[in-house]
């Protein structure tokens, strides 16, 4: 199934309301026995938080509800459960950007979800470190908060405030990733080296790619980069290019 690119809503409001209808107790006891069957095989490494589930998207907000992450984690395992959870989370990835070029990260083999293929970084679910006391979601205290888990550079490093590029869907895990820019002015040594200080890392390995080697970095890695990282590179390369050529 191909990845759907949702149109972009002009400011981006992220609304918080009721959730989507009441969980069958049938329906609850069977995400109860696979979030326990995950966390016998993952121990520590599975925590059960809240994350945003999209309900809609149109040209002036995307809606949604909080839910538990184990829903989630039930959904991926038992695909047939989207019937009765009609779960969409929200996620931001970050093409960030700095002197050297583009951030890659590869995530580990034991990842809910592409396990071990590269990305662009950082990335993660919409969650309640977002949230308002408005019922609104900030998206940029959404990345940058990945930023500083993943990768060590903090909010007030970014040169500009994050900017959102485009809204993509995976029509398979249903998840609403949206690309948010970032900018920091540091050598790619930097950026590795606050990455090697990160103490619970959730990729295996960080590279930067210049700009001009991203084609070829793409075609080396092939199926070994996530589809919706390589649909986000589609969107965002024809302005980096103009970019590299005007500086």
């Amino acid at each position: 199934m191909a990845l759907t690119v949702h149109e972009l809503p002009s400011k981006i409001n992220v609304l918080t309301g009721t959730p989507e209808s009441v969980i069958a107790p049938a329906v609850i006891q069977r995400v109860e026995e696979i979030w326990q069957r995950e966390s016998a095989l993952r121990g520590n490494e599975l925590f059960n938080g809240r994350l945003f589930s999209v309900r809609d998207i149109d040209a002036n907000a995307i809606t949604g509800w909080m839910t538990d992450y184990r829903h989630f984690v039930a959904q991926q395992r038992a695909p047939e459960l989207y019937n009765e959870l009609k779960i969409r989370p929200l996620a931001v990835t970050g093409a960030l950007l700095c002197d050297d070029g583009v951030t890659f990260g590869r995530r580990t083999s034991r990842a809910i979800m592409d396990a071990d293929l590269w990305e662009l970084t950082p990335s993660g679910s919409v969650d309640d470190v977002a949230a308002g006391e408005d019922g609104r979601l900030s998206l940029a205290v959404s990345i940058q908060t990945e930023l500083q888990e993943e990768i060590g550079i903090q909010a007030r490093e970014l040169l500009l405030p994050p900017t959102p590029f485009v809204v993509i869907e995976d029509p398979y895990s249903h998840v609403i990733d949206i690309g948010m820019f970032l900018r920091v002015r540091c050598r790619a040594s930097a950026i590795l080296e606050r990455f090697s200080q990160v103490k619970h890392p959730e990729h295996t390995m960080l590279k930067v790619v210049a700009i001009d080697a991203i084609p070829d970095f793409r075609r080396a890695q092939g199926k070994s980069l996530a589809e919706v990282s390589a649909a986000m590179l589609d969107v965002l390369m024809p302005g980096l290019l103009s970019r590299e050529q005007s500086s």
